[in-house]
């Protein structure tokens, strides 16, 4: 393992720990968590809501860091970007802060960060696009042989796409994927008609294919993994919290909800959720994932049980964010409320409750079978 790395963020966290401890330094507040600066080796990034208050003192930062420990600054190729400021407040920033200033877009560890989350996919996909094409035009050559080309497809093509998808979830029309595929194919077999099927030409090549990159499939691959990251609890990445705030409901039980995506959502205009959860709903029925009612399905915290949605809900101890079904029943069956809720004697409001979620689980297990078991993915 390089030592030289580990040294430099060594020598930056003190720097970091400043920033987050400097009170005048504004970021994205949340209950939960302070969005400040985030760093990668020495692309560092600050999110900053009071940036006339906050931005002198990170720069006062930037420079004690800089006399310290002899880390330069480059003013020219450092960029700034107000989001929903004023132009007074703009021209005010111009003038405090030496960095170059850009109105639409800044880049940041290979992507472009948009004013606008509408241009996200514009601005990092439709030149990865173009330039991928370019590249494999300049790359054809009669001495490549057409395994050869599936294999510069593999090493060099794949891991440029792979970061994007994971980067920027965003929303990916299918004529994009079919541009991907016709620019493939022509560079694997040029002129030529193709000897070998597309479908053969990507599958595993442990299942008797060629193992061809098919990037819907990682794209999708690159969205379900965000699935897990949700449904952790408490959530382990910070951008977890984040989108949290677009949905009504914990984002740990969203996964396993069947109400509709717009009933769960506090804004349907969100850049990457909508569409995750419509593609995991296209998905989720192959048997190795969520096929049928989960035993995570929610009792609390669902838009299609408002009993559920009274806090706490018969008291029961709901083990995580969020009460799931599987916590009200016994093998295959509904728990009884002594179960459920042991004590001594129940009022009758506490017997109709119990009688509403009889009433509900009844209903929803006689379209769907409810498992007991959870899948290898839950």
């Amino acid at each position: 393992m390089p030592f030289f790395p580990l040294l430099f963020v060594l020598a930056l966290e003190p720097f970091m720990q400043r920033v987050r401890d400097n009170d005048n330094l504004q970021g994205f507040r949340l209950p939960f968590h302070h969005y400040k600066v985030s760093a990668y080796a020495d692309d560092v990034l600050f999110t900053l809501t009071d940036p006339l208050k906050s931005l002198p003192h990170v720069l006062k930062e930037l420079r004690i860091f800089q006399t310290l420990s002899n880390f330069l600054i480059n003013d020219t190729k450092s960029e700034a970007m107000g989001v929903g400021v004023t132009s007074d407040v703009y021209q005010a920033l111009t003038d405090i802060c030496p960095f170059r200033w850009t109105r639409n877009s800044l880049r940041y560890l290979g992507t472009t960060l948009t004013r606008s989350p509408r241009d996200l996919f514009a601005a990092n996909y439709t030149p990865l696009l173009n330039t991928t094409l370019s590249e494999l035009r300049k790359w054809h050559k009669p001495h490549i042989s057409w395994l050869g080309r599936i294999n510069y497809l593999k090493m060099t093509v794949l891991p440029k796409f792979l970061y994007v998808f994971q980067a920027v979830p965003v929303k990916i029309p299918r004529v994009y994927f079919q541009e991907l595929k016709s620019g493939f194919l022509k560079f694997i077999w040029g002129t030529t008609c193709p000897r070998i099927s597309y479908r053969d030409l990507t599958r595993p090549r442990d299942k008797g294919g060629l193992g061809l990159p098919h990037l819907e499939s990682y794209y999708q691959a690159a969205l379900l993994t965000r699935i897990c990251d949700w449904s952790v609890s408490p959530p382990v990445k910070l951008w977890v919290a984040l989108e949290q705030l677009a949905f009504q409901v914990p984002i740990a039980s969203v996964p396993w909800q069947l109400a509709s995506i717009r009933t769960l959502m506090t804004s349907p205009d969100h850049p990457t959720a909508p569409q995750l959860l419509r593609l995991w709903r296209e998905v989720r029925s192959r048997p190795d994932l969520s096929p049928d009612i989960s035993p995570l399905y929610p009792v609390s915290h669902n838009p299609d049980f408002p009993p559920g949605r009274q806090r706490p809900f018969l008291d029961i101890d709901p083990d995580g964010p969020y009460l799931h079904i599987a916590r009200c029943y016994t093998d295959k069956d509904l728990s009884p409320l002594s179960l459920l809720a042991p004590r001594s004697v129940y009022t009758p409001f506490e017997c109709f409750k119990y009688s509403q979620l009889t009433h509900f689980v009844t209903r929803l297990t006689s379209t769907l079978p409810l498992r007991s078991t959870l899948t290898v993915f839950e």
